[in-house]
């Protein structure tokens, strides 16, 4: 069953709020900057609704001169970049089923494992609202919450969901989840208070 719901902004900001995340910028050149220089140990989830608004974190996460040659991306169609790793995510669920999470994890752990660049693996879901309609809703809110608000030093993880597919439920556990928020479509970052 999809969910056509789409959340108020000013409702998604109080659950920011009472989640203690913190408005760090409203200005893309500002939210851009931090996503090209990224580190290590983020976890961020992406709120999206336009294709554009999340395509322009993805371009921007990946972009070469920022990245390193340690990337990859889950997506629902190919992404058209040879230097990212990619997943479609209907071949993948194809061949692993219910497993296809932790089977997902631990490609991205042996990812992480085998960079030697010196710098952190970046590693995108580009729409985890596809598994959830595909049955799979508890297993990625799960999956997220396990790992928390902060990742391996070596990996930037980027966790891309399509607003209007998510309810209230969903964004109250999803938020707290993850160390930062990215609003791509307004566009705003918020950052959990004690990271």
């Amino acid at each position: 069953m999809s969910l056509s719901l789409t959340i108020p902004t000013q409702k998604v900001s109080k659950i920011l709020a009472e989640n203690h995340f913190d408005l760090v910028s409203e200005k893309i050149e500002e939210i851009v900057d931090f996503v090209r220089n990224i580190k290590g140990s983020e976890h961020l989830l992406v709120l999206w609704d336009e294709e554009d608004s999340k395509d322009w974190v993805i371009s921007e996460f990946f972009h070469p001169f920022y990245s390193s040659d340690s990337k990859g991306l889950f997506s629902v169609n190919p992404y058209d970049d040879d230097s990212v790793e990619n997943t479609i995510y209907e071949k993948y669920l194809e061949q692993h089923g219910k497993k296809f999470l932790p089977q997902a994890v631990d490609k991205v752990v042996a990812k992480v494992g085998a960079n030697k660049t010196g710098s952190s693996t970046r590693y995108a879901f580009e729409d985890d609202t596809w598994l959830m309609e595909r049955g799979q809703t508890e297993q990625v809110i799960s999956t997220e919450e396990q790992l928390g608000k902060k990742v391996d030093t070596n990996l930037s993880l980027f966790c891309f969901d399509k607003i209007r597919r998510l309810d209230e439920e969903k964004l109250k556990r999803m938020i707290p989840a993850h160390g930062f928020v990215i609003l791509s479509d307004i566009p705003a970052l918020y950052r959990f208070r004690n990271i």
